[in-house]
C-alpha cells in the first residue's frame, strides 16, 4: 500500500455491539475491496476497550489510528446506529484539516451537528450511496 491510497473506515466503537461496530466495516470491506480499494480497518487490531485502565493501550489505540489516517485517502465516517462517536469526530477533524475527503454517513432524522457537517466532505444518509461516493475519489 502506497501513502494515502487506502479509505479509513471511522465510525463509533463505544456503546454499540461488536456486531454493529463490525457489520458495516466487513460490507465496506468487501465492496472497496471488490472495486480494488485498499481498507484500513481499526477492527483489525482487536478490540481494546476491555483494557482501557492501561494508559499505553489507550495512546497505542491513538497512535494506531492516526498512522491509518495518514495513509488514507478517504475517511468513511458511519454514524448510522448509534454510539458515542467521540474519537471518529477526532478522526474526522484531522482528516480535514489534513485534506482528506470525509464521507459521512447518518441517519435519517439524526441531529444536524454543526460540527459533523463542517468535518465532512459529503453527508449520505445510507452506506451504499457513501460507498459508490467513496470510490469516485479513486478514478
Amino acid at each position: 500500500m502506497t501513502k494515502r491510497s487506502a479509505v479509513y473506515l471511522a465510525g463509533p466503537m463505544e456503546d454499540v455491539s461488536k456486531e454493529h461496530m463490525e457489520g458495516w466495516r466487513d460490507t465496506a470491506t468487501n465492496f472497496l475491496t471488490h472495486a480494488g480499494i485498499d481498507v484500513l480497518d481499526p477492527c483489525r487490531r482487536g478490540i481494546w476497550h476491555e483494557h482501557f485502565d492501561d494508559p499505553n493501550v489507550r495512546s497505542r489505540i491513538v497512535q494506531q489510528d492516526l498512522q491509518d489516517l495518514s495513509h488514507s485517502r478517504v475517511i468513511l465516517a458511519n454514524f448510522q446506529g448509534g454510539g458515542r462517536g467521540l474519537g471518529t469526530m477526532a478522526e474526522m477533524s484531522l482528516a480535514q484539516r489534513d485534506r482528506r475527503a470525509v464521507i459521512t454517513v447518518l441517519d435519517e432524522g439524526a441531529f444536524l451537528h454543526p460540527f459533523i457537517f463542517h468535518f465532512s466532505t459529503e453527508v449520505h444518509y445510507d452506506l451504499d450511496t457513501a460507498l459508490d461516493s467513496v470510490v469516485t475519489y479513486f478514478g
